[in-house]
């Protein structure tokens, strides 16, 4: 768990913190940063332009996967990639339907 210090009391570098605990959550998933980039890499090449934005965020207990969609068939079709794809569980599709 992530705990904050005096050194981390200044809001200046979000994004580092923001990739401190996705690493963290990825190691606990059991996947590495660099095979977390693959992962999305694969499914963004396998949806094409049916998904924008696409991004995986790691947890302990498995995947968030996020991004945009203009239908909720592109949705279920990203979902149902990444599980076909990977054996860690998926936590929560967050992928935005407009």
């Amino acid at each position: 768990m992530y705990v904050r210090d005096r050194a981390d009391s200044s809001d200046g570098d979000m994004t580092g913190r923001a990739e401190a605990l996705a690493a963290h959550g990825a190691a606990a998933a059991g996947l590495h940063r660099e095979e977390l980039a693959r992962l999305e890499v694969g499914l963004q090449a396998r949806l094409g332009v049916q998904v924008r934005d696409l991004r995986l965020t790691a947890l302990e207990r498995g995947l968030i996967l996020q991004g945009r969609a203009r239908t909720y068939l592109a949705r279920e079709l990203a979902q149902q990639t990444l599980l076909e794809t990977c054996d860690v569980p998926l936590v929560a599709n967050w992928i935005e339907v407009s």
